[in-house]
């Protein structure tokens, strides 16, 4: 075998047929044997034929083999992430639709349950489309609730680092300032469940909750029994000009001072819109009292 058919065959070492034939040519050049050389010669090749052969069939076996495996590998492959695709469009269809309340504007809405709530500019309420299953929604912004009551079906409100869980009732929650949200609670009962721990701060009716939702701290305040929700409105009756002012500066996250004035003696009787302006109420109060009042910075001073 010369260099270049040595050359070939050692690129070539996955088939044999080219270094077969080289042999047998080789083997079968004449020359002056002997009938016994002749029959030595043969069983030589045949050993040398079958060894060969041997050899190209087990390594057949193994490419066959190696690509089998490859082939199966792929299966595997898109099988599964044909499931885990199957299993993610599955786990989609389970789960509902969320819904996106937004109030560019105040406005009354009413969820499917039945349930007004009154929202204030620039509040969001988020909830699913199976609301009347699980009554439960994420607000953000400053709304006052009237729940409808459902015997077996909670309803809860969730805030930062705590929710409202209601039995059916009328409530007011302000998240203006995070280290002093408010919860005002007008009629029913309502938990206040806050912080990992979970711990719940019950609400009876004229009390109010100041919530730190950065410290998870709670404070519970009374509020005035003559201020009442009713159907988008708080009615006053007979109320003291120091508790409205109160009542107001909470309300409307804003400070108001009354110059020189008697507090106990002035009180004012009337209706305040859940999205009436402060300088519409303070006119009203200003023409019931026949009083002034005039804005310094962000304070506002109620005067003769």
């Amino acid at each position: 075998m010369n260099k270049k058919e040595e050359k070939t065959y050692s690129k070539n070492k996955v088939n044999w047929a080219p270094f077969i034939y080289i042999l047998r040519k080789e083997w079968e050049k004449p020359g002056v044997d002997s009938e016994e050389d002749e029959i030595i010669r043969e069983r030589i090749w045949e050993s040398i034929h079958k060894n060969i052969h041997k050899k190209h069939f087990w390594k057949s076996r193994y490419l066959f083999f190696l690509q089998a495996t490859s082939i199966a590998a792929v299966i595997l492959i898109c099988f599964f992430t044909f499931k885990s695709f199957l299993f993610e469009k599955t786990e989609e269809a389970r789960q509902p639709n969320i819904l996106l309340i937004t109030a560019v504007n105040s406005k009354v809405c009413i969820l499917p349950d039945g349930t007004k709530v009154w929202m204030e500019a620039g509040s969001e309420l988020l909830f699913s489309e199976n609301f009347t299953e699980n009554r439960e929604l994420w607000l953000r912004g400053n709304s006052t609730f009237e729940v409808v009551k459902q015997n077996g079906n909670d309803f809860k409100v969730h805030l930062t680092n705590s929710y409202v869980e209601v039995k059916g009732t009328s409530f007011f929650i302000n998240q203006d300032i995070p280290e002093a949200n408010i919860i005002a609670l007008y009629s029913g009962k309502i938990n206040l469940v806050q912080g990992k721990n979970e711990d719940v701060i019950k609400l009876y009716p004229s009390q109010r909750i100041i919530y730190n939702s950065l410290e998870v701290s709670a404070q519970v305040i009374p509020i005035y029994e003559n201020i009442h929700w009713v159907n988008g409105n708080y009615r006053l009756s007979q109320i003291n000009l120091t508790d409205l002012v109160d009542f107001l500066d909470w309300k409307y996250n804003t400070k108001i001072e009354l110059e020189k004035l008697p507090r106990k003696s002035l009180k004012v009787t009337g209706n305040i819109r859940y999205d009436e302006s402060l300088e519409s109420v303070l006119n009203k109060i200003s023409y019931s009292l026949n009083l002034k009042y005039k804005q310094i910075d962000n304070k506002y001073i109620i005067h003769r």
